[in-house]
């Protein structure tokens, strides 16, 4: 007796899904000891530079690091982390571009439960996600936004921005 199974070209497979879906998710995060990959806003520039490693530098300033990550088959994440004249990590801002809407949407739908289970429900505007964290010393506050641009580029992106919150609010 031969059994088998077949499955059709365009059914989806939700194991196959999932896979690619928390594989981005740990490409992008890639360290859950910081707010984004292993950092908070208030680090020192070494640790961001040895967490990145320099190798993957698009750009190095004195107050900016840039970094792009490949993904392998489905395109790239680049990171700019801007430094204050302390050395002191001030703001990150991440751009993921996928190859799909469908990519972008899954990838921010993932991020955002994330979020949600560290720091809470969000914030919700205009099709922004924020959460209020505070920095590396815990002293000063600062804001986490997440945003799925997808439909408006017309490809998958997401933008995350971890910055301080401006003084006065």
């Amino acid at each position: 007796m031969v059994l088998g199974a077949c499955r059709r070209a365009d059914q989806k497979n939700p194991s196959a899904e999932r896979a690619i879906r928390d594989s981005l998710f740990l490409l992008v995060i890639r360290d859950t000891s910081g707010t984004f990959r292993g950092v908070d806003l208030g680090d020192e520039r070494a640790v961001v530079e040895y967490l990145e490693g320099i190798h993957s530098a698009e750009l190095k300033t004195r107050s900016t690091l840039i970094i792009r990550q490949d993904f392998p088959g489905l395109n790239c994440l680049y990171v700019r982390y801007t430094f204050l004249r302390d050395g002191s990590l001030a703001e990150i801002v991440a751009d993921a571009y996928l190859e799909k809407i469908s990519m972008g949407n899954r990838l921010a739908d993932t991020l955002r439960g994330y979020y949600e289970r560290r720091l809470g429900p969000p914030g919700q505007g205009m099709g922004v996600y924020s959460w209020h964290t505070k920095d590396a010393t815990g002293q000063e506050p600062a804001i986490l936004e997440l945003k799925d641009e997808s439909e408006e580029y017309g490809y998958g992106k997401v933008n995350m921005t971890l910055y301080y919150v401006p003084r006065g609010l």
